[in-house]
């Protein structure tokens, strides 16, 4: 039988959308600094599912691409994006995290945004086709 979810009042997401920009921006750093590149956020997480991970190329793509900007940071950055429309906000990523970085909080604010602009919500219909699949040019995968 189909169950109704709950409303989500976003509640949680209340603390960060009440600091400023610079506020924001240093808690995440903060935050991602304590990092220590486990990458238990991404094994447990049902949602990555690259047979090789953006951040294990080889070719320079995606890591070491930025200046003065630390990996871990590009890191989670990356993979939240990355997750963006496919977060079904089990919190798994942040029960794994040895060093407990608030990684839902960070996968809700994106929740939260793709929610808004699309209309879609990863996880709420067994049959809903991915978002970056519906957002393909005329239609086809990305």
């Amino acid at each position: 039988p189909a169950v109704e979810p709950a409303q989500d009042d976003w509640a949680d997401l209340a603390r960060i959308e009440a600091m400023s920009p610079a506020e924001r921006l240093a808690f995440w750093l903060r935050e991602f600094d304590r990092c220590i590149r486990c990458y238990a956020c991404r094994q447990v997480c049902p949602g990555c599912y690259c047979t090789i991970c953006m951040f294990e190329r080889d070719d320079g793509l995606w890591v070491d691409a930025a200046i003065d900007v630390p990996q871990k940071h590009i890191f989670h950055l990356g993979r939240a994006l990355h997750l963006a429309g496919r977060c079904v906000e089990c919190d798994e990523c942040e029960r794994v995290c040895p060093m407990d970085l608030p990684l839902s909080l960070l996968n809700r604010l994106l929740v939260r945004e793709v929610e808004a602009l699309y209309g879609h919500r990863a996880g709420r219909e067994e049959a809903l086709t991915p978002l970056l699949f519906e957002l393909g040019p005329e239609g086809s995968p990305i």
